[in-house]
């Protein structure tokens, strides 16, 4: 009796506990078939997230990506820009001539003093002799042989214009303070008023930060000056009264003068102008 309830508990109690495994491995057996098919998910879903974060990079510019067609364009005009003004200024100067008066090399490098170095007040001196020449030129009627020939058919001829000459007065006021080229462009100028009775009222004065160098002039020691001439005190009239000069003319420019000691005197040897005689 004893075996038979026993036996029958067993058959009882087997199923029950051969139903627990069985659902024990079943359970296993689903969580390992999640775990396998989670697992393609999660790395599909990471290839997803990679290849759309390269496609992100790939597609979106940086930002100096997206600034690149104004900020180049900007940047290619300035450089042309630039090397447009490199090329006129090396285009100047290469057209620009150098200047050709005698003792421009020794000037370029020279540096400037001031007003009362002694070069500088002994041209002044010479300059302002020179000017009050022409206060008062004198002149005097010059005749050839064959205009005294003539001198008839002359007559009648209203418009005929007498040779004139500088008198000595005014030859020798004008070799006092000049020799060369210099006395050669002063007459000239001198006759030229002369002739048509014009006459200078005030003088030129030089101002600024002259420059002095050593220089030569035919052969011999001299001083070459650049200085700035104020001419504002400067008038040219005419017989009548009528003043000639130009106010919108300049009323300063730079000049070069040359010196030379002649018999012991300084004189000026040569005038001239730079290129740009703005001062």
């Amino acid at each position: 009796m004893y075996l038979t309830q026993y036996r029958t508990q067993k058959k009882l109690v087997a199923p029950a506990v051969l139903s627990a495994s069985l659902v024990a491995t079943l359970l296993l057996s689903g969580c390992s078939d999640n775990s396998t098919d989670s697992a393609p998910a999660e790395s599909s879903s990471s290839a997803a997230s990679s290849s759309a974060s390269t496609s992100s990079s790939t597609s979106s510019p940086s930002a100096s990506q997206k600034a690149s067609p104004s900020a180049n364009a900007a940047t290619s005009k300035a450089v042309e820009t630039k090397e447009k003004a490199a090329e006129n200024k090396e285009s100047d100067s290469a057209d620009a001539p150098s200047e050709n008066y005698a003792g421009a090399e020794a000037l370029s490098s020279a540096k400037s003093t001031d007003l009362s170095n002694e070069q500088v007040t002994k041209t002044q001196d010479l300059y302002s002799s020179y000017e009050k020449v022409l206060t008062a030129v004198g002149t005097v009627e010059v005749k050839s042989d064959k205009e005294s020939d003539s001198a008839s058919s002359s007559k009648e001829d209203n418009t005929n214009t007498p040779n004139l000459a500088l008198d000595d007065k005014t030859v020798s006021d004008i070799e006092k303070v000049s020799t060369g080229s210099a006395s050669d462009e002063f007459s000239a100028n001198a006759l030229e008023f002369g002739t048509n009775d014009w006459k200078q009222e005030g003088t030129s004065k030089i101002v600024g930060e002259p420059k002095v160098a050593d220089s030569k002039y035919n052969g011999a020691p001299a001083k070459v000056l650049e200085v700035c001439i104020d001419s504002s005190d400067v008038k040219v009239k005419d017989s009548a009264g009528n003043t000639l000069t130009d106010p919108n003319t300049p009323k300063k420019s730079l000049n070069i003068f040359t010196l030379v000691e002649d018999n012991g005197n300084w004189k000026i040897a040569s005038h001239d102008f730079p290129n740009n005689p703005d001062c």
